[in-house]
C-alpha cells in the first residue's frame, strides 16, 4: 500500500512540474520575462507584519511554501526574472529567505 501512495505522490509531483514548465514556456512565448510575487502570506505561509522576531533561517526553513520554491527556481531556469513585493521594512530577512530558495544550503547571503 505504501508503494502505491509513493507512486501516486511521485506521479502528482511530476504532473505539477510538467504543468509549471508548460506555463513558463507559454509565458516566454508571450514575451513575459518578469514575475512579481508578494512575500507575506504568498511566498511564505505567515504574515510577518514586518516584525519577524525569529531568525532568518527559521523563516526560510519553516515558512517558505514549497510551491514557491519550485516556481522561483523554475523561473530562473527559464530566464524569467522574479521580483518580490513586500511592505516589510525587514529587507535583510526577506533577502535571506530568497537566498535560501535560490542557493539552498549555501550559507548566508550577507
Amino acid at each position: 500500500m505504501a508503494t502505491t501512495n509513493t507512486t501516486a505522490t511521485t506521479t502528482s509531483t511530476t504532473t505539477a512540474t510538467s504543468m509549471l514548465e508548460s506555463v513558463l514556456i507559454r509565458f516566454k512565448s508571450l514575451g513575459i520575462n518578469l514575475l512579481a510575487i508578494d512575500f507575506d502570506m504568498t511566498i511564505i505561509d505567515i504574515h510577518t507584519g514586518g516584525r519577524w522576531t525569529g531568525t532568518p533561517d527559521e523563516l526560510a526553513q519553516h515558512h517558505i511554501r514549497p510551491e514557491f520554491r519550485q516556481l522561483i527556481r523554475a523561473c530562473w531556469r527559464h530566464d524569467i526574472a522574479v521580483a518580490v513585493v513586500t511592505f516589510s521594512p525587514q529587507t535583510a530577512v526577506v533577502q535571506h529567505a530568497l537566498h535560501q530558495i535560490v542557493n539552498p544550503g549555501g550559507g548566508s547571503s550577507s
